[in-house]
């Protein structure tokens, strides 16, 4: 890119020192050789040096003047006051343009923005009349821009009005979303945006490619029904997620039809106030194989939940039939993919989610879960998530902690088990008579690996007493695991630990 921008330089810079060395009195007429090479010249003038200098008009206008017509002109299409008073060049190539540096940006007298290059490309049509020159492209670029929830007329009003004769790009931008007191509240970098006219529709079209908490996105808006309807398509391609619908801007609601990881969810929504409220009930969840078969995913599916704007709190509950350890947390699924671009860690965002469920998937003795994950100023926990296991213990989750060490996500936390009947499940386990001690409770420190698929105990308290022998046991399993490759490894670990608490 540097290259290409130095080569255009010195292409401006070859085309005014030829103006200035081409003197036509040099030329002598005398001789028959000389006519024709007169003739060459005026060729050349006529088919090359005419256009430049044609094009080149603009670069000895008053610069004064140029300012007060593009300062009016910008104030008029995005109803805020560009202050260009800065210097401004005039260059010919790649496309007649002005450049302007260091643009500061005002609304309602408040600091809107400031953009580093400013790039007016101009009508060809009007270079002789000042008065009626025309922009054709705006081009704003390094630029950082800053807005509150009123300040999205900046773009709507641009994509309402008449791009047929002009556009605007943006490129490397920052946008930083702010509070009513001037507080950033999320940062946006816009890596490329552009508004045009599409011509084969005949409408408005918005598109752009950002980063926005660390992952991809880019997107199309366009109206409809005369402009009472917003369209729009997002694709998020890490997390394999596209996001598609409508919006009615006289009833503040509309649809969205969510394709996640080959699963597609049609969703309602409603604007009231400060909140977006939303919902999806749905007699079974498709999942598409291919253009044109589908199977059932599950039985019984939806969701519902409500965001509020101000401040920022999303509360989402979720309700299945059948949950799958599988699709949630392999390495590949798209819990884990998520949890690896740290967006659900950002201060920015406070939420609790709540996903509820009958059964887990291959396990028929864990039913009645429910998975919590909390977030508050960017401290991320599961306190409360909690499952019935074969019908005689409650396991929940206390003082965790989901955090993000050397690429990997990590949860720390506590597990409680609440012993209902103790006698049938040593029966269940086949546990010698001499193996049975009582108790009621027992909870265990721990920590588990998402991306290793590992866990790894700490301690480990029966009837809210230690136990030495008992912690060595149980931590001598963190090499390996092996436990949790299938149930008769588990019925070992398990009747392994009864024993060494009955030897006391």
């Amino acid at each position: 890119m540097k290259k290409i921008r130095k080569y255009i330089d010195n292409s401006n810079l070859f085309f005014e020192n030829l103006l200035e060395k081409i003197n036509p009195r040099r030329i002598n007429f005398n001789s028959v050789k000389q006519k024709a090479i007169d003739k060459i010249y005026v060729i050349i003038f006529l088919f090359v040096l005419l256009p430049i200098l044609y094009i080149s008009i603009p670069g000895i206008i008053d610069k004064e003047i140029i300012k007060y017509k593009f300062k009016e002109s910008l104030n008029q299409n995005f109803k805020v006051d560009f202050e260009l008073d800065t210097e401004v060049s005039y260059k010919i190539f790649p496309k007649p343009h002005f450049h302007f540096k260091d643009v500061n940006i005002f609304k309602d007298e408040n600091n809107f923005g400031n953009i580093q290059d400013l790039r007016l490309l101009v009508s060809l049509k009007d270079l002789l009349d000042i008065k009626s020159i025309k922009i054709k492209r705006i081009i704003l670029e390094n630029s950082e821009l800053y807005l509150d929830h009123k300040d999205v007329i900046f773009f709507d009003y641009f994509l309402k009005g008449n791009l047929s004769n002009k556009d605007l790009i943006i490129r490397n931008t920052e946008i930083f979303f702010q509070s009513i007191k001037k507080e950033t509240l999320f940062i946006k970098k816009l890596n490329k945006a552009i508004f045009y006219y599409d011509k084969k529709n005949q409408r408005n079209n918005f598109k752009n490619d950002i980063e926005l908490f660390n992952i991809s996105n880019n997107s199309e808006f366009f109206y409809s029904n005369n402009f009472e309807k917003l369209n729009f398509k997002s694709n998020f391609d890490q997390l394999d997620l596209t996001i598609e619908g409508a919006s009615s801007i006289k009833e503040n609601n509309g649809f969205i039809d969510i394709d996640l990881a080959n699963i597609n969810l049609p969703v309602n929504y409603q604007l009231e106030k400060n909140q977006f409220v939303f919902s999806h009930k749905h007699d079974s969840l498709k999942v598409f194989t291919n253009k044109t078969n589908q199977q059932d995913f599950d039985e019984d599916f939806h969701f519902k939940g409500v965001t509020n704007l101000k401040p920022f709190y999303l509360n989402l509950l979720v309700f299945l039939n059948q949950l799958s350890l599988k699709d949630l947390f392999n390495n590949n699924s798209l819990t884990v993919e998520v949890l690896k671009t740290q967006i659900l860690n950002d201060e920015r965002l406070n939420y609790d989610l709540s996903i509820s469920a009958n059964k887990l998937k291959k396990y028929s003795s864990i039913k009645d879960i429910t998975i919590k994950l909390n977030s508050l100023q960017g401290v991320i926990d599961l306190n409360n998530t909690s499952f019935q296991y074969d019908e005689n213990i409650t396991i929940t989750m206390d003082d965790s902690v989901l955090s993000f060490r050397n690429n990997d996500v990590i949860l720390d936390c506590k597990l409680i088990f609440q012993v209902k009947d103790l006698n049938s499940i040593y029966r269940n386990y086949q546990t010698p008579k001499k193996n049975r001690a009582q108790f009621s409770s027992f909870e265990v420190l721990l920590d588990y690996s998402f991306i290793e698929r590992k866990i790894n105990f700490k301690k480990i308290k029966v009837d809210n007493k230690s136990n030495e022998k008992l912690n060595k046991s149980l931590i001598s399993y963190n090499e390996e695991n092996d436990f949790l490759k299938n149930k008769i490894e588990f019925k070992k670990f398990i009747n392994n630990l009864f024993q060494v608490y009955s030897d006391g």
